[in-house]
């Protein structure tokens, strides 16, 4: 199953990119609103949701892993697939998480997706969206802004920005903001 590619955009669609990752082309379903957010030639990384199906193999492509968590729980409601999933994610990640937590999802007009299936989207995840994502974000924001040189540091090791945050989260008590020890700190198993 593919789950993540680093790549570089060679073709823009209206619902989909392609990606290069080591000579291999992706065809990776996306919101037109990502898309609009992406420039031929970008290296981008994209969270992949893999929809296999008797007829289908699709990847379906995020810019974040909690807007790929956000799909999968979209997923998890009865009469919801992959189609009406990205429909409902055209609209800012953090909208609707607002919405389905308001009680308001239905007053948000999406193309393609009726009432009543926005109904069901609430009853069967409010409360369960939201939670802890917005402080996961917050964290990571604080993370980088305070541990700047510290990631620097760490990316020169040639360690990926995602597994530095990660990190920094798990030993955040334990740093001291003087670069040796904390990279000392964060390496240490």
């Amino acid at each position: 199953m593919i789950a993540y590619l680093n790549g570089t955009i060679i073709k823009k669609s209206e619902n989909y990119i392609i990606s290069n990752v080591a000579e291999v082309g992706y065809k990776v379903e996306m919101t037109a609103r990502n898309i609009n957010k992406l420039k031929l030639s970008d290296i981008v990384e994209i969270w992949i949701y893999t929809f296999v199906r008797e007829d289908a193999f699709r990847l379906i492509g995020f810019l974040s892993q909690e807007e790929l968590d956000l799909f999968e729980k979209l997923l998890s409601v009865s009469g919801v697939g992959p189609k009406v999933a990205l429909a409902i994610l055209e609209v800012d990640k953090n909208d609707i998480i607002n919405a389905i937590n308001a009680k308001k999802l239905s007053d948000i007009k999406i193309s393609g997706v009726g009432k009543k299936t926005l109904e069901k989207v609430h009853i069967e995840l409010h409360g369960k969206v939201g939670v802890g994502d917005s402080n996961s974000n917050i964290m990571a924001n604080l993370i980088n802004a305070q541990n700047e040189e510290l990631i620097e540091a760490l990316l020169s090791l040639g360690y990926k920005k995602l597994e530095i945050v990660n990190m920094i989260k798990k030993k955040q008590s334990l740093l001291t903001g003087k670069i040796e020890k904390d990279v000392k700190v964060i390496l240490k198993r």
